[in-house]
């Protein structure tokens, strides 16, 4: 079985959203975003903060075990469950559940060496799906 922290160690830093190179299906661009992923011991802690086109800013942080399976996704109520899954050493999905149905899906992928991070973000809604794509370029990676 593969060591699943240090499979994760390449994708944990603070990285910096390309505004101009992401692309929405579902909302607008945040003008400016960061993503901090760090390792706390068999846990990786996910934050996100950005500040939205209407120029409000958001944070939002939560953990995950990236070990394939469902676990509690408390203190939100569009989301029961959350699921990470190291793929390899470049890629790291997770998915979103509510009521056991998946409502969001993300795909993670390092490029350019690990000096790039493209997430897509796959969101199901009674209207149909959307796909909002962010590219991240790492500003640290203290966590290394």
């Amino acid at each position: 079985m593969m060591d699943m922290m240090l499979v994760i160690k390449p994708f944990l830093g603070r990285w910096v959203l390309l505004a101009d190179r992401s692309e929405y299906q579902l909302g607008q661009p945040p003008q400016e975003g960061f993503y901090t992923l760090e390792a706390n011991q068999t846990q990786l802690e996910v934050t996100m903060a950005w500040v939205a086109a209407d120029g409000k800013s958001f944070e939002q942080t939560y953990n995950a075990i990236p070990d394939g399976q469902d676990h509690p996704y408390p203190d939100n109520p569009a989301v029961d469950t959350i699921s990470m899954t190291v793929v390899n050493e470049t890629r790291l999905d997770s998915d979103a559940k509510k009521n056991q149905q998946v409502i969001s899906y993300a795909v993670r992928q390092l490029m350019d060496e690990g000096r790039l991070m493209k997430i897509e973000m796959i969101t199901y809604l009674p209207q149909g799906t959307f796909t909002n794509t962010a590219f991240y370029a790492r500003q640290s990676d203290d966590n290394r």
